[in-house]
């Protein structure tokens, strides 16, 4: 391990210490090779920072710091989650979780394969151990989800869950087993977490490693440039960066940073693009920027760039990124009902709302996805279509999503999760 101080917030002595006592599993841990010595080594020093808030005499973590650290760092609100993963990192105790049991934990929470989050999830969902769901504890989980009178809350939330048992119970015994959950979820991954949060999103596990990793110095601007490209860089957008210091929410390194990812962009789209190419866009917006939505990506850049059929403008660039980062809730609402209006007619009808769900739903058999289908588009048109018209316009989807902020992109993810924008946005 490195000599350096680990924390800069410990002392000398307290940093011996620290290495002296977690020596052995950092080395012991980093041969199984989820996280490098280094990592590992952060991640302990977050378990012992909080192990000095119990006492000199004190060693382990507690339930309850456990709990904080998933609720505060991860995201996960509700207490019986936090409890319930608790008690998967470490059965044999009740009250504390051990070092190793935490980096176990933390190893299927943060670098886990598909295998070991689906075994943690339903541990999670099936704290008592039964092996199965039942429509009654789905029923606790999702009647919060909704407003209104109760009588339409208790509507909802049956159809809902009616909905999630067609989709999961597959030898349609009334109940959902490991089984059935695992067997649907391997075919649709976006169901992992089908109950609720307990797992962080990839933008939580972004900041929680800014939080608990040593800071690397980095170089104003981008090192795979040459002095030439440097220059030619600042020639073409000194005008842009001007204006955007000007009349934009972003931070000049933020300007600097955003529109050197667009010049490099632009670079790999051949020497005479006129911007971004389209597929370019398509292809950072998926692995960058962690947005796996394949079907919105054509409507979204149709919505963002109107000008031109084949490139991005670095304004229209700089526009979404900045309202994906700084945008207010009024903005975002216009800007993915935008995207989801397809036809550009103000509103969405029952066959544009069929049209996207094909997209996004599958059963056993078809006879079995076009019964979902229609049950999934029937409970959305009386949840969005509140003035009973038929279709969805954007006061409909205004005022839905104002009640029920979680909807705002109901037909599939439009906005980056705020920890991918971080990364590039990071001075």
């Amino acid at each position: 391990m490195t000599s350096i101080a680990l924390d800069p917030t410990m002392d000398d002595a307290q940093n011996s210490k620290f290495r002296n006592t977690y020596h052995n599993l950092v080395m012991n841990f980093a041969r199984k090779k989820v996280f490098s010595e280094r990592e590992t080594e952060c991640l302990l020093l977050a378990y012992h920072k909080f192990v000095l808030k119990n006492g000199r005499k004190m060693k382990l973590m507690t339930r309850r710091q456990f709990g904080n650290l998933f609720h505060n760092m991860f995201n996960v609100l509700d207490p019986n989650f936090t409890d319930a993963i608790f008690s998967a990192a470490d059965p044999s105790s009740k009250k504390f979780i051990t070092p190793e049991a935490f980096l176990d934990v933390m190893s299927v929470v943060l670098r886990g394969t598909l295998e070991q989050q689906i075994e943690l999830c339903f541990k999670v969902y099936d704290p008592h151990g039964n092996g199965y769901i039942t429509r009654e504890r789905l029923r606790k989980f999702y009647r919060n989800m909704f407003d209104g009178a109760q009588d339409e809350v208790d509507e909802l939330t049956n159809d809902f869950v009616e909905t999630i048992f067609r989709k999961m119970d597959i030898d349609r015994d009334g109940k959902i087993s490991f089984d059935d959950y695992a067997q649907t979820v391997r075919k649709n991954p976006c169901l992992l977490q089908f109950v609720g949060t307990c797992l962080p999103d990839s933008g939580t596990i972004f900041i929680f490693s800014q939080v608990y990793k040593i800071k690397e110095i980095k170089m104003q601007l981008d090192f795979t440039m040459g002095t030439m490209e440097h220059q030619r860089f600042h020639t073409i957008f000194r005008g842009l960066k001007n204006e955007l210091k000007r009349t934009s929410r972003f931070k000049e390194k933020e300007i600097e940073r955003l529109l050197i990812t667009y010049y490099k962009m632009s670079l790999a789209s051949g020497r005479n693009a006129r911007g971004v190419a389209r597929s370019q866009f398509s292809a950072y917006y998926r692995v960058f920027l962690g947005v796996a939505e394949l079907n919105w990506i054509d409507p979204l850049i149709s919505y963002i760039e109107s000008g031109s059929i084949k490139y991005i403008s670095p304004e229209a660039y700089m526009k979404v990124v900045e309202l994906w980062q700084y945008g207010t809730f009024q903005e975002r609402k216009k800007f993915c009902f935008g995207v989801y209006d397809v036809y550009k007619r103000g509103y969405i009808t029952r066959e544009a709302l069929r049209k996207s769900c094909e997209k996004m739903i599958y059963g056993q058999t078809l006879e079995d996805t076009e019964y979902l289908i229609t049950e999934y588009v029937d409970f959305l048109m009386r949840k969005f279509d509140v003035d009973r018209d038929g279709k969805i316009s954007f006061d409909d989807y205004s005022k839905t999503v104002d009640q029920t902020p979680n909807l705002l992109e109901f037909l599939g993810q439009l906005i980056p999760e705020l920890g991918k924008l971080y990364e590039i946005l990071a001075e």
